[in-house]
């Protein structure tokens, strides 16, 4: 199950309590809790900080209000504000008067993408029922109730949002209310444009410079699903803003049709090449790159030479090599570490915290970098805002590129975040762990791995691999009771999956050879822990 990302629920008031209190009454209800909730209250009375400081015993988690102390009334700024000061990876919001569906949290988490953002379904309830739930008469209100409108909207059905939710661009059209996205590109794009007051106008404008960025918009239908107050003059409260904001739907369309991608009066007041230097080319901009060895005189020296004008750091760790890995290391501008080896992911992990820099590029002494991943790494090197970036591995094996066997595109997260990320598996086959493995951003071009160079190699590595990966399950007790049977049917398995399913017979000789010894591996990896659990039990008193 993959681990959500943390997030802020940031509400936006103005000296309306009573439709305040209705909203936080729906935040008591979420199936899953945000981490954080933000009132942004840009004109906030006695009453409304009086029931602000009631519901923070009472939702059992953050609730901080923010207010502008200066300045015009301004409801973009005090919503940048709100996300300045937010403490979490992801972004919903949402305005006083609204009551969210219970599952309206969790819906906007289940479709947090990289690189996208996210809004919901709304409803509107008439003046009539509007009334009687601010005075407490009613709380809850059925999909199919005739006080709704849009009634559509108000269904929550997942299997139809799954069908229907993909991301695209166009903006030309705004629908509904900004409802969801990540902190990171928001701050990208520096926030809403505090020219426009207007809500409508506001979001359009952001989401424009989403898109302009190639943060795309996915429309959710029959999901994250909110019902809104009606909002007639006869239901404000005194002191709450009635002014008629200007039009600024020309800055939208200016937006649209420059291709406009940040906004100098929005979060900060710097022009966009300055919040580069500020915020993306401090320590996130340099990139270390790590390399285990042992015995690696063949591939050493094209695998650091591919690291050139890529990483500003190469730290080689060797396992005491007995061949001239040393000395090919010590003809570039490199790192090179003794350490004894324990295991591919103590290696690894222990390379990783030799590291400088916040972002690793971590390869292997026979993978190098094809010139487009080159360029993809540099294209991305001062805008690292990922947790991880993933690429395609192509293998070559004797010298000739595997595409079947599930050996391509073999994709891997190989440069990422190491505060966010971690090594793990079971050796020999480590990977990487990431906090959250759906903010990773897929990065164009191959990663070459010149795996094997000969039948003799293979053999060798097949009997290896075994006797490691035996080892590894022995120790943790793994498999402890299923060894045997294992054993008998995962070879085969194993073999049916690489080569008839994964197309492996595409791969002609070397698509069977590679598919058969990994039909050994197997065998004897089990082989070799059945031994052992049973060499074990005679041990035993």
């Amino acid at each position: 199950m993959k681990k959500l990302p943390s997030v802020s629920l940031i509400i936006s008031t103005c000296s309306w309590p009573g439709a305040l209190e209705v909203t936080l009454s729906s935040v008591q209800e979420q199936k899953q809790l945000p981490d954080q909730v933000i009132i942004a209250g840009y004109e906030s009375d006695k009453d409304t900080k009086k029931l602000i400081d009631r519901f923070k015993s009472r939702l059992g988690i953050p609730l901080l209000p923010i207010e502008l102390v200066t300045g015009p009334l301004c409801r973009a700024a005090i919503l940048n504000k709100s996300v300045e000061k937010s403490e979490t990876e992801y972004i919903v919001q949402a305005e006083s008067g609204t009551i969210l569906h219970p599952q309206l949290i969790r819906d906007h988490l289940q479709f947090a993408r990289p690189m996208s953002f996210v809004t919901g379904s709304s409803a509107l309830i008439d003046k009539r029922y509007s009334k009687a739930m601010l005075s407490g008469k009613k709380q809850r209100l059925p999909a199919w109730s005739g006080h709704l409108k849009h009634r559509l909207n108000a269904l929550r059905i997942k299997p139809i949002t799954w069908l229907f939710a993909k991301p695209g661009f166009d903006v030309s059209i705004w629908q509904g209310a900004m409802a969801a996205y990540w902190r990171q590109d928001f701050l990208k794009v520096n926030g809403y444009n505090e020219k426009i007051n207007a809500r409508k106008e506001g979001e359009w404008e952001l989401a424009a410079r989403f898109a302009n960025n190639e943060i795309a918009q996915i429309k959710l239908r029959f999901a994250a699903v909110q019902f809104q107050l009606s909002r007639e003059n006869n239901l404000t409260k005194p002191g709450e803003d009635k002014t008629q904001a200007e039009d600024k739907t020309h800055l939208v369309e200016d937006t649209i049709s420059d291709k406009v991608k940040y906004c100098k009066s929005g979060l900060l007041d710097l022009s966009q090449k300055e919040a580069e230097e500020r915020f993306i080319r401090s320590a996130q901009g340099k990139i270390s790159a790590t390399i285990i060895t042992y015995n690696e005189q063949e591939n050493i020296e094209k695998c650091i030479r591919s690291l050139t004008g890529v990483a500003d750091e190469i730290i080689v760790v060797d396992s005491y090599s007995e061949d001239q890995t040393e000395d090919i290391c010590k003809r570039y501008p490199v790192t090179f570490i003794q350490n004894p080896f324990e295991g591919h992911i103590q290696q690894k992990q222990f390379a990783l915290s030799l590291a400088s820099h916040r972002y690793v590029l971590s390869l292997d002494a026979d993978e190098y970098l094809s010139e487009a991943l080159q360029t993809s790494i540099r294209r991305v090197k001062d805008q690292l805002v990922y947790q991880g970036y993933s690429m395609n591995r192509r293998n070559f094996y004797r010298g000739k590129s595997i595409n079947h066997a599930g050996w391509y595109p073999d994709d891997r997260v190989r440069l990422f975040n190491k505060e966010k990320a971690r090594w793990g598996g079971q050796n020999p086959h480590d990977i990487i762990v990431m906090d959250n493995p759906d903010y990773t951003l897929h990065l164009k071009g191959d990663l070459y791995h010149d795996t094997l160079n000969s039948l003799e190699e293979h053999q060798r590595q097949t009997e290896n691999y075994a006797r490691i990966a035996a080892n590894y399950k022995f120790e943790h007790g793994l498999h402890k009771n299923t060894a045997y049977l294992k054993m008998l049917f995962s070879p085969l398995s194993k073999f049916f999956t690489m080569y008839i399913m994964k197309l492996g017979f595409l791969d002609g000789g070397y698509g069977l050879r590679i598919c058969y010894e990994e039909l050994k591996c197997t065998y004897k990896k089990y082989k070799l822990l059945t031994e052992k659990y049973k060499m074990e039990g005679k041990a035993r008193p």
